[in-house]
């Protein structure tokens, strides 16, 4: 019987080498819970992190309801972007960071879902960075030093396609969180291991694993009110602000997950 307390998460990655299948048959898997079963669930989790959204942006004083006002595609005079280079040569930066490492997690980890899962994640991240600086870049060469240019620069087509795509990302990499977080989960469970961390026995008892559904739902819920304009802001980087704080709760879940994994 393997000890998830014995070995760390990239020596049992390794250890998939054999066959994902042949690994997770040594032990009986745990019956999952009818996905129907977890929708209420879902729904409150999706209402919770939108409340979150609101909350860490302009509920909490004259500031932030002066900063994040809604534009839903469609921007005026007050509308603001950065066009710096220090602010794209930024984002590249971190889509070549990114975008490494997932390159270097599948040269050297075996196929398994939890690797898949992981480079969705870095792949999410890499390619909103990536669009986003692009984003960034030209439409400061497009709008030129012109004030009135930015709007209708903003107001383009292909910007609103570029900027929904890295709004969607951002959202869309709660999804991944909850998907390694259940997949680490399933894996501590499948393992059937009596930890020597006994401490964290009682917050694993109140975690589940997502059905992998319920987490695509999640995904497709908040992209859908992302590209209808739910998410868009004046200023446009606000936007991304929002879409972060949509990640708070997959953080939280995903950081509990990997509490059995820490020794």
């Amino acid at each position: 019987r393997i000890k998830p307390s014995c070995i760390g998460l990239e020596d049992f990655m390794t250890l998939h080498a054999c066959g994902e299948h042949a690994a997770r048959s040594l032990v009986q898997r745990p019956r999952r819970r009818p996905v129907l079963a977890l929708l209420p669930v879902a729904v409150v989790l999706l209402g919770v992190a939108l409340g979150l959204c609101w909350l860490l942006t302009q509920g909490l004083g004259r500031d932030g309801r002066e900063t994040y006002k809604w534009a839903s595609w469609h921007y005026s005079a007050a509308a603001r972007f950065d066009s710096t280079a220090g602010t794209w040569a930024t984002d590249y930066a971190l889509a070549g960071v990114t975008g490494g490492l997932a390159v270097v997690l599948g040269r050297s980890a075996p196929p398994s879902a939890l690797r898949s899962r992981v480079l969705l994640l870095l792949g999410l991240y890499s390619g909103s960075t990536l669009i986003g600086g692009l984003a960034h870049e030209l439409s400061g060469r497009v709008a030129g030093s012109d004030a009135g240019g930015l709007p209708a620069t903003l107001n383009t087509a292909i910007f609103r396609i570029a900027w929904t795509l890295v709004v969607s990302a951002t959202l869309a990499g709660g999804t991944a969180m909850w998907l390694i977080g259940s997949e680490l989960l399933r894996l501590h469970s499948s393992m059937g291991s009596h930890s020597k961390q006994q401490n964290y026995h009682g917050v694993l008892r109140l975690l589940s694993p997502l059905p992998d559904q319920a987490c695509i739902a999640w995904a497709v819920a908040l992209c859908s009110i992302a590209c209808f304009g739910g998410f868009s802001f004046q200023r446009p980087a606000c936007d991304i602000f929002v879409a972060g704080a949509s990640q708070a709760l997959p953080s939280f879940y995903l950081q509990l997950a990997l509490l059995p994994w820490s020794q």
